[in-house]
């Protein structure tokens, strides 16, 4: 009996064991880096660039000095930074009016450019080119590969208008959103709307506002949905069948465009809209206290993940109960038609605050944001610090591995971007020192603090040497150069060897125009003094 229950207690150990390993499986951190002027910089955006690297996107109240090369102009203003996939400088640019210019959201395009999306109420200044219709409008600004202007455009009324996402959609256009308290605002001249001034009223205090654009930043619709009280826009999306999801928070009742009743302080609100803004279903989710939505995917079948925080007891419509009236993470699985699947509530401390959430291999999903707590240290009492969390979980929202970063400061996670290699970079801002996982010295009040984190759960993914992107294409694509070079040349031929084009690159994103070429197959060889490398590309209507 003895020797029966011994090997029952050793397997029940080993199984443990193999369980709290699942959970806890340790994510490399592989390099951290600090960028900052001498006072306070906030990052809240960050994307990929197709030559492995990525932009950093968010505003700046510092001048010149530490990592900071451009000027203040305002208050505060847009800041770009271009870093390579190792975390170093390749360029960086500023932009701004005389006034407030936040920068929320940035897209990078399929040709390779930019597109800004921010909120400001600077007027015709510096780099700002139009005046503000009131309070805060949108500002939005497309650059090419190198962060110079190609055209800009605001938007808004006469009150708050504030950008919280941009997408570029299918057809080659971007969906904005935001939300608003402005109502319509004509020409007092003609008594039209003024151009890409807000054409409807508001419901209540604070609407969702959606506007559909075109390339070159021309406005086709504009949409205002919301009830008759406070309706947060969070986010937006694309479904493959070429609709739109958009979600939020909400606390209006039956009203307006709502139609379902509210649960409790804030609710989740997600709508699906058809291609002209149209709403073809919409759904409310939450507790009794508050819920905030904060992000959304869309998942391989069409379904849609979101991702919010919740200080909900259980309820009808909120399965699991918060631990210690704490705050945490709620996430649920809608399937197309916004039927909900399942849902799951997260929590590593007393405040876990969702972020930002990614799509990951085989359907898995991450979760990012920061855990706060406050300081127990009585030499800094009354402060409040907090760490980066990164929680990965499967498709039924088991949870995989979870993992926090962070330094003895303040740390706030606003990004996750998977890598190519089966890492991820996290993105966000840092007032913290040199401490824990922060290695690199703040360079003044607050810094963007960037971390590469290696998920040891997956295998890495080969890249190639060279790459294009978009291929096929229609007009342009840009060559990518999968390694360093000094010195190098590009050659385009056809399909029977015939040359076209042949100069000098001297950076690893290399821009090429296939305007007026037939459609067909083109051959692009890079030769550098480090290596040749050959790509197709596949030229359509």
């Amino acid at each position: 009996m003895i020797c029966i229950f011994t090997t029952r207690l050793r397997c029940f150990v080993t199984l443990l064991f193999l369980f709290i390993l699942t959970i806890t499986y340790p994510q490399k951190v592989l390099w951290e880096k600090t960028y900052g002027g001498l006072h306070a910089d906030y990052l809240f955006d960050m994307q990929p660039t197709p030559d492995y690297g990525f932009i950093l996107a968010g505003s700046s109240v510092s001048d010149v000095g530490a990592s900071k090369s451009d000027k203040k102009v305002g208050v505060m203003d847009y800041w770009l930074w271009k870093m390579s996939e190792t975390g170093k400088l390749e360029w960086q640019r500023s932009f701004g009016g005389d006034g407030t210019d936040k920068l929320n959201s940035i897209v990078v395009t399929a040709d390779g450019g930019i597109l800004l999306g921010g909120t400001s109420n600077s007027t015709k200044s510096f780099a700002k080119t139009e005046d503000a219709f009131g309070g805060y409008d949108f500002w939005v600004v497309r650059l090419d590969p190198f962060g110079a202007i190609l055209w800009q455009k605001t938007y808004g009324g006469l009150s708050e208008d504030s950008v919280s996402k941009i997408i570029q959609t299918s057809d080659g256009g971007f969906l904005i959103g935001g939300t608003s308290s402005s109502n319509k605002l004509f020409d007092p001249a003609t008594q039209d709307i003024k151009p890409n001034a807000k054409s409807e009223n508001t419901n209540g205090n604070l609407d969702f506002w959606l506007l559909k654009i075109d390339a070159s930043g021309v406005l086709e619709w504009q949409k205002t949905l919301g009830g008759k009280y406070a309706d947060i826009l969070k986010t937006v999306a694309q479904t493959p069948d070429g609709d739109y999801v958009v979600a939020g928070s909400s606390n209006s009742p039956i009203s307006g465009d709502k139609t379902h009743k509210g649960f409790g302080l804030f609710d989740y609100w997600v709508l699906k809209l058809t291609q002209e803004g149209e709403i073809l279903w919409q759904q409310t989710f939450g507790g009794e206290a508050d819920d905030q939505l904060q992000d959304l995917v869309i998942t391989k079948d069409s379904g849609i993940l979101l991702a919010g925080n919740s200080n909900s007891p259980a309820s009808d419509s909120k399965e699991k109960s918060n631990k210690n009236n704490s705050t945490d993470i709620w996430v649920l699985q809608l399937d197309k038609n916004g039927e909900q699947q399942w849902q799951n509530t997260y929590n590593l401390n007393q405040y876990t605050l969702l972020t930002n959430s990614v799509k990951s291999d085989k359907n898995s999903f991450v979760l990012g944001g920061y855990t706060q707590k406050n300081n127990i240290d009585k030499k800094e009492k009354g402060t409040v610090n907090s760490d980066y969390f990164v929680i990965k979980i499967d498709s039924l929202g088991e949870t995989k591995w979870k993992k926090e970063i962070g330094s003895s400061g303040r740390d706030v996670l606003s990004k996750i971007v998977e890598t190519r290699d089966g890492g991820y970079v996290l993105a966000g801002t840092s007032n913290g020192k040199v401490t824990k996982d922060k290695q690199s010295a703040n360079q003044g009040l607050e810094d963007f603090w960037i971390v590469k984190l290696l998920d040891e759960d997956k295998d890495k993914k080969a890249k190639r040497l060279i790459e294009a992107y978009p291929n096929p294409t229609n007009d342009v694509t840009n060559v990518l150069v999968g390694f360093d070079f000094d010195e190098g040349t590009a050659t385009m031929v056809d399909i029977v060897g015939r040359q076209l084009q042949h100069f000098k690159i001297y950076s690893r994103t290399v821009p090429l125009s296939l305007k007026g070429l037939p459609i067909g197959i083109y051959l692009i060889t890079i030769k550098t003094n480090k290596g040749s490398e050959t790509v197709k590309i596949l030229k359509g209507n």
